[in-house]
């Protein structure tokens, strides 16, 4: 590498999503980053063979251009990256390969209602990951620092560099000052949000939207819903809003608009369960969702589900906000209502948090 020349570093992923963004602001800081997405237009996905076939050109390309000395692989999805893996190290291309699991496939359990399809979709997905895990030199990953041992290979990854990735906040969109705009203060009751994505069906890990909202609602606590759902969906929340005065959907915002938002409300939630600790114990444990540093971005103290190992970790250890029993959710205006002294604490610690954060130990563990 050239004197004064930035390291190069080629983040790929099966498609756009957010939540990378986190990752590419950090790597730009110390290295030349290029992205590229194997379905650009994910309205208009080509078929896998027309994916492993760009994934070679793009490969070849990139050699020949761009010559990276390390591959981030973020997913989500690896049905058309894993040829990625199988390329460098059947080459034995000196690149190194950085799997960032956003989402680990192991611990979600097998589908138990849906037929033979979807079944062999996970089984899959199960493969693919396993292959491509093996395959990498380091390992990038978001719930609890020692997750990976749960994995039934864990023998042969024992051996590898891996990273808790928790870089996830954009200071580019912080507003200051957050307690102006309270809806709260207009009526005197509490104001809840939650972004990202919402479930509808009886999924064996989450319970319905259907079925948590009322819990919320029927204490007199407003509940506002950031999501973006298609229109027969949207149809039905906004007659749900009709039905309960304390039900919100706020439709889709782009993030920088959304932050903007966030900071008429008291806090941001990341709560979910269905009473089947055991049966999905790992899920629960590992679930962490970068919709937690939206609301610190807006100054937003979160209440999280105990059942929500890493999540919970992440807030009690920072003093940003506070746990509740996932069965203790029909009680949450009572604990509303204690942790209010605690409020400006609260607050006062997303300050810290925010003023501290940086990515020098991630860009010490890409460099190492």
């Amino acid at each position: 590498m050239e004197i004064g020349k930035k390291e190069q570093v080629w983040v790929v992923a099966e498609k756009e999503r957010g939540v990378y963004l986190g990752l590419i602001y950090a790597l730009r800081k110390k290295y030349e980053v290029k992205e590229w997405y194997a379905v650009p237009d994910p309205d208009n996905p080509p078929s896998l063979g027309v994916r492993w076939l760009s994934v070679i050109k793009a490969w070849k390309s990139a050699l020949r251009k761009f010559k990276p000395a390390k591959v981030v692989i973020c997913g989500g999805s690896l049905i058309s990256l894993w040829i990625l893996v199988f390329l460098i190290r059947l080459f034995r291309s000196k690149v190194e390969i950085i799997l960032f699991r956003y989402d680990i496939e192991y611990f979600y359990l097998w589908p138990s209602k849906q037929g033979f399809n979807e079944k062999l979709r996970h089984f899959i997905a199960l493969m693919l990951e396993k292959f491509c895990m093996l395959g990498a030199d380091k390992i990038l990953h978001k719930g609890l620092k020692n997750e990976l041992e749960f994995l039934p290979f864990y023998r042969k990854i024992k051996g590898k560099p891996h990273y808790l990735f928790r870089e996830f906040l954009d200071k580019t969109p912080l507003l200051k000052p957050w307690q102006n705009a309270k809806l709260s203060k207009k009526d005197g009751q509490p104001h809840l949000v939650y972004i990202g994505g919402l479930y509808f069906n009886n999924f064996q890990t989450i319970e319905p939207l259907w079925a948590f909202y009322p819990k919320i609602t029927c204490q007199k606590i407003h509940l506002h819903i950031y999501s973006k759902q298609p229109e027969a969906i949207v149809k039905q929340l906004r007659e749900m809003e009709k039905r309960d005065a304390y039900f919100h959907y706020e439709g889709y915002r782009e993030h920088e608009d959304l932050v903007k938002e966030l900071v008429r409300y008291d806090y941001g939630i990341h709560i979910f369960g269905n009473g089947l600790p055991k049966k999905a114990e790992l899920v629960y444990k590992t679930a962490f969702s970068n919709k937690n540093y939206d609301y610190l971005s807006a100054g937003l103290p979160i209440i999280v589900s105990n059942n929500l190992e890493a999540a919970a970790e992440f807030v009690l250890s920072n003093k940003i906000g506070f746990c509740i029993q996932y069965k203790d959710v029909a009680k949450l205006k009572g604990k509303i209502a204690n942790e209010a002294g605690n409020y400006p604490n609260r607050i006062n610690n997303i300050k810290r948090f925010i003023g501290e954060y940086d990515a020098s130990n991630l860009l010490k563990f890409i460099g190492g």
